[in-house]
């Protein structure tokens, strides 16, 4: 990285990034002049200076589901220290009253990973984090200071970072013809002016590390739609009064659904979006070299309303099963044929066992009645019974609740098919 090569020994680079932003700063003071500055933190790998983690209550080596990540807090502080560094070297120089400053970022935070045992951090209330389409994932901070211009305030209009630009442009005096996809937000952020109510799209075409799901979302006023590319499933919510996206209201509101899904895919069509496509190499839950088969809750296929993926680590399930009629299926590919045990990783809160559970492959149906087991993150080792394969090739392995006595059926966090001899 240019200018490195002269740093310090131990020089945190947060801090350093900071040192070049308050130069630049002084050294342009005179004139007009634009600033950008991308942090590193607060970003993987997680690295912080002691002194600063030493602040924070250290972690137990247990994922609570809440902030508790001292590394990512004090990554953060050195962050805060930064952005408070540059508004008082601007407020010093006098510059703070003829000074756009704003502060952004660019998704949600890293709450969820395939092999994190402590996330970063968790965006509650919002729903998941960084590379979902929930909120938790696409609803970041947008900050803007220039003293005697913006008045202080909260303002709740949607916005997206294509409207930077032209905004900047519009406080500035700049006036081109320039087409852009952003709008001005000048009259919004100075006298509180609304602008022409629009729809708002997201396009997430592949999978990463984190648990996700390729898909797309819309929102169009309160109601959000998010599409799921590979199952097709479709979630309705209505942000208005459902912020948490909780409540699917799919079901009920079909019209809707439908309404949104034509805008996205038209919106998809007109933008030229890279859709995935198959790949006939791909094996689903393959078996390992000892033959087991583990169908894990990230690579389940959900159908209904209620039932889903909760990738946060803590939970790691597939949750929130409070209808009956969802059910859950995985696929997976079979190449040494056989008799298999079948273990399930179980949790069930107290006051919601009794539930009549039907696991389902091959023509076989293996029948559990769920037990308690003092919580719902309280996953047991439950053996289901066993099942015959008779033959290599692709199976299902359908997972449906037969009654629900309870608040909800059972979360599962993963099942495993074991050849019988081991």
């Amino acid at each position: 990285m240019p200018g490195l090569e002269k740093a310090p020994e131990g020089q945190y680079l947060t801090d350093r990034l900071t040192d070049e932003a308050e130069a630049f700063v002084e050294a342009n003071k005179a004139r007009p002049f634009f600033l950008y500055m991308p942090h590193y933190a607060v970003h993987t790998p997680m690295v912080a200076k002691r002194e600063y983690v030493s602040h924070y209550a250290k972690w137990d080596g247990t994922p609570h589901g809440r902030q508790e990540n001292p590394i990512y807090a004090a990554m953060l502080e050195s962050l805060d220290d930064s952005v408070g560094r540059i508004v008082a070297k601007l407020d010093a120089l006098g510059l703070s009253e003829r000074t756009l400053f704003i502060f952004t970022s660019d998704n949600g935070g890293f709450a969820t990973g395939l092999n994190a045992t402590l996330p970063a951090t968790i965006n509650s209330p919002l729903r998941d984090g960084k590379s979902f389409l929930y909120e938790g994932g696409i609803r970041v901070p947008l900050i803007v200071r220039w003293p005697g211009k913006i008045k202080p305030g909260v303002n709740q209009t949607p916005v997206w970072s294509g409207d930077l630009p032209v905004t900047i442009k519009a406080l500035c005096g700049v006036r081109d013809m320039v087409a852009a996809d952003g709008v001005n937000l000048a009259g919004l952020l100075e006298n509180g002016t609304a602008i022409p109510s629009r729809t708002l799209y997201w396009h997430y075409p592949h999978e990463n590390n984190q648990g996700d799901r390729f898909g797309g979302a819309i929102r169009d006023g309160d109601w959000k739609l998010v599409e799921d590319f590979e199952s097709g499933r479709r979630e309705l919510f209505d942000l208005g009064k459902d912020f948490r996206e909780t409540n699917n209201l799919a079901e009920k509101n079909p019209e809707k659904v439908k309404e949104l899904a034509e805008k996205l895919d038209a919106w998809r069509k007109s933008v030229g979006a890279q859709m995935p496509t198959s790949n006939p190499d791909y094996s689903p839950n393959a078996e390992d070299k000892n033959g087991v088969i583990t169908l894990p809750a990230r690579t389940g296929d959900v159908h209904g309303v209620m039932l889903r993926f909760e990738p946060l680590p803590h939970k790691n399930t597939l949750g929130f099963w409070v209808r009956a009629e969802d059910w859950a299926s995985w696929e997976f590919d079979l190449k040494n044929a056989g008799e298999f045990k079948v273990e399930g990783l179980i949790g069930c809160g107290n006051g919601s066992g009794g539930a009549t559970v039907e696991f389902r492959t091959a023509g076989q149906v293996l029948t559990y009645k769920v037990k308690e087991t003092g919580g719902f993150q309280n996953f047991v080792k439950t053996d289901l019974g066993r099942v015959s394969l008779s033959k290599p090739g692709r199976y299902q392995l359908e997972v449906r609740a037969t009654s629900k006595p309870g608040v909800a059926v059972m979360d599962v966090r993963e099942i495993k098919l074991i050849p019988a001899g081991r």
